[in-house]
């Protein structure tokens, strides 16, 4: 087991500011017989900005992939909310040339 961090490999990894869990084996003082493992949770947190700033940008994200969602889902609605909405189209086109569709004479004014 290392005497102190100076003398551990990896900690390079930790500039990332992330939490590492590494697993340190125990030896004998000969190096021989397995003793055990000791767990060792580490993180360095060098700025304060970088690393909320990392969450930050993974929240943008992630909202921005929420906002495209929510377009396509309430764009999917529409059409379900109105099947034949093409229809309307049609019967906007005919009203505007003065075709009015539903008139078909039943529509008398009563004096």
């Amino acid at each position: 087991m290392p005497e102190d961090i100076e003398d551990y490999e990896e900690k390079d990894k930790l500039f990332d500011q992330m939490k590492h869990d590494i697993w340190f084996d125990l030896l004998h003082k000969t190096g021989n017989k397995y003793e055990g493992r000791v767990r060792l949770m580490l993180q360095w947190i060098y700025s304060k900005e970088q690393y909320f700033g990392r969450f930050v940008r993974e929240w943008d994200r992630a909202i921005a992939e929420n906002i495209v969602e929510k377009n396509q889902v309430e764009k999917y609605l529409a059409s379900l909310e109105s099947p034949f909405g093409f229809l309307d189209q049609v019967k906007r086109d005919a009203v505007d040339a003065g075709e009015d569709s539903e008139d078909d004479g039943q529509n008398v004014a009563k004096k």
